[in-house]
């Protein structure tokens, strides 16, 4: 089975429509992933990092904003 991946204009385009303001949270998401959208994100890598920065209190994305974006991202992955 092969994994779907995510480009970054898919990326952002999500981004925009779950943080619709210029925010630090989408600069900092955007660096974040960057290395990840070069070969394509996979499910797998965007639930990882999204955890990790649900429970790190010194990144720009509250633990609320973390459960957000990973349902609004997980659409892409058909769940």
């Amino acid at each position: 089975m092969v994994d779907k991946r995510m480009n970054k204009n898919e990326f952002n385009k999500i981004l925009d429509q779950a943080l619709p303001y210029g925010t630090k949270e989408k600069d900092f998401l955007k660096k974040e992933f960057e290395k990840d959208l070069s070969g394509g994100l996979t499910e797998a890598q965007l639930k990882s990092r999204l955890k990790k920065m649900k429970y790190d209190t010194k990144d720009a994305v509250s633990s609320f904003e973390a459960d957000r974006l990973k349902s609004k991202f997980s659409g892409k992955f058909g769940k």
